[in-house]
């Protein structure tokens, strides 16, 4: 006979991943819960699962951060007055849910002009967040170049310069998308 504690693992199921790109994670959801895993929680980088046999379609949006939180909740509210779920939310990602038998899920009625404020309100995210570590690497380089060096300082350097080119390649990654939306 099967314990409760054995039963309950193999229906839960926790993932560890870090996404570049928003439709490759919602793919990933989706496949997750074509598969019988639907998401039920996320912390930082890890996606919590439990085994279902209600099959969801997953759906991702970002919030924009100048809205005020009043704004934001009434946004949420909207969607799932058209029967979507709200599972999770992650800074300012929002994870929503339909069951699949409702036929396909889609967030922007609107497509294209949805769409481009959706990717312009990252770039603008990710443009700022690319302005934070600056100083900090301006300090760092300024420490070493003094003789001022240790490997904390070349570490922390080398962690920032790989987060401005992380985000760098994102924000190319996300120019590409709206060029192909606004000339399409």
């Amino acid at each position: 006979m099967v314990s409760k504690s054995l039963r309950k693992i193999k229906m839960e199921k926790k993932k560890l991943r870090l996404f570049l790109s928003d439709k490759r994670e919602e793919t990933w959801l989706n496949q997750m819960a074509a598969a019988g895993w639907q998401l039920t929680k996320i912390k930082g980088l890890l996606y919590y699962f439990t085994k279902q046999k209600t099959k969801y379609i997953y759906r991702i949006d970002f919030l924009d951060p100048k809205a005020s939180k009043t704004k934001q909740q009434d946004y949420i509210n909207f969607i799932e007055e058209t029967g979507a779920e709200k599972i999770a939310q992650s800074g300012q990602w929002i994870y929503f849910r339909c069951p699949a038998v409702q036929g396909d899920f889609q967030l922007y009625s609107d497509k294209d002009y949805s769409k481009l404020s959706y990717l312009k309100r990252i770039r603008r995210q990710i443009l700022l967040t690319m302005l934070l570590p600056l100083p900090l690497i301006q300090m760092l380089i300024s420490d070493i170049s003094n003789g001022n060096s240790g490997w904390a300082r070349y570490f922390s350097l080398g962690f920032f310069t790989l987060f401005e080119l992380f985000l760098l390649v994102k924000l190319s990654t996300l120019s590409i998308r709206l060029k192909k939306l606004t000339t399409s």
